[in-house]
């Protein structure tokens, strides 16, 4: 059975674990979104794209495969925006944020759902969210917000696409140790009152591996059938 991957973000982190991951499987073939290429396979293409930048996903175009048995959409691509409270947020970065990650994921799903409906047997559709989704994080406004869109979208689908072709599942991956928890810890402590406990995740060894985290990640993805909801976290699969 042929399997078409989508992973957006997939040059570093957990996107990038992810990618690697997926090739590890013979009849598994993807394509990786982000402005920049690190991997490099015969079964990989690449596709720059700016997640960013609204009329890049207005005109949104991906390739697109009729022989796929099954397609996954991990939209794995976030930013943590400006830590700081509302009131010294400046325009552009809230925009930027909740285009990356709430605006991208919609428009992306949408395209998934609109080619593959007719063509392949099973939809995947894996959104990244995060703990800070369900729980709020003074400084963390927009990505808290932009990362709680992201769940709702993913309560949508499910609701719209119940008859089992399209799963869809938002996974919160716990703390994991990324470039995103380098930039909360360089976050000045006037902004961010949470500060020095995330510094001390970091201390202490209490931050999760990315290739962990892709692996369990990849393991709903192989067996959606085992879940029932769409709201997960990865520390209690």
């Amino acid at each position: 059975m042929k399997t078409i991957f989508y992973i957006t973000g997939g040059s570093r982190g957990i996107g990038k674990a992810l990618v690697e991951s997926a090739l590890k499987t013979n009849n598994y073939f993807v394509y990786g979104i982000s402005r920049e290429q690190s991997v490099e396979h015969e079964r990989y293409k690449h596709v720059a794209l700016d997640l960013s930048n609204t009329n890049t996903l207005n005109e949104l175009e991906l390739p697109f495969d009729a022989e796929a048995n099954k397609v996954v959409l991990i939209n794995n691509a976030g930013m943590l925006g400006k830590v700081s409270p509302f009131g010294r947020q400046d325009n552009e970065s809230i925009i930027k944020t909740h285009t990356i990650n709430a605006i991208a994921p919609a428009v992306l799903s949408n395209w998934i759902i609109k080619k593959y409906s007719d063509t392949a047997t099973q939809i995947v559709i894996l959104n990244v969210s995060s703990g800070a989704a369900r729980y709020p994080v003074a400084g963390w406004g927009n990505y808290c917000s932009s990362k709680a869109s992201v769940d709702m979208l993913s309560k949508v689908i499910a609701l719209e696409k119940s008859n089992g072709k399209v799963k869809v599942f938002a996974v919160a991956p716990g703390i994991v140790d990324t470039q995103m928890q380098t930039e909360i810890r360089q976050a000045s402590p006037s902004d961010f009152s949470d500060l020095q406990r995330f510094k001390d995740y970091k201390k202490n060894g209490q931050l999760s591996d990315a290739q962990e985290v892709a692996e369990s990640l990849m393991q709903i993805v192989n067996h959606p059938e085992k879940h029932q909801d769409t709201l997960l976290d990865v520390r209690k699969l």
